[in-house]
């Protein structure tokens, strides 16, 4: 599917190493290039990430330091096609989401809904008319109640 409409602009919240943005990137062999931006709230996986992009030739690449979808301009909001998240959704104690040590990584709060809650009710207002979400879940963080 998104080869046969070449995306414009990818966002990947919380990319980490950037593994995945550079992945996306080189899978999608795109006739022209698109705008790969990555948010996220740590800043030493926003460097690590970027260094990863330049690694691997994504071209038209940036990391933005901030708060999921809060630190992108709204000047892309509605123009986004692809949108990937991998969020912290092991259900956990609520006072290891947010924090600055590695459990943040995968802390998600009770059902491990506590970010994903927070990002969802902006994902329609982001994506383009073509826009399409990736977002790892698991059992225990209802997906079906997500997809509803």
């Amino acid at each position: 599917r998104l080869r046969a409409i070449p995306p414009v602009v990818c966002v990947e919240l919380g990319p980490g190493s950037g593994v995945v943005t550079a992945s996306l990137f080189q899978s999608l062999s795109l006739p022209s290039p698109a705008l790969f931006v990555g948010v996220d709230i740590n800043m030493r996986a926003a460097v690590t990430s970027r260094a990863t992009a330049r690694r691997h030739g994504v071209h038209h690449h940036d990391v933005i330091h901030g708060d999921l979808l809060h630190a992108l301009s709204p000047r892309i909001w509605g123009h986004v096609d692809v949108l990937v998240f991998n969020p912290p959704y092991v259900p956990s104690p609520a006072d290891e989401v947010g924090t600055d040590c590695i459990e943040a990584a995968w802390a998600g709060g009770e059902r491990g809904r506590e970010v994903i809650d927070r990002f969802l009710p902006d994902v329609p207002h982001l994506l383009s008319a073509n826009g399409a979400l990736y977002l790892l879940l698991e059992a225990a963080n209802q997906p079906d109640d997500v997809a509803g």
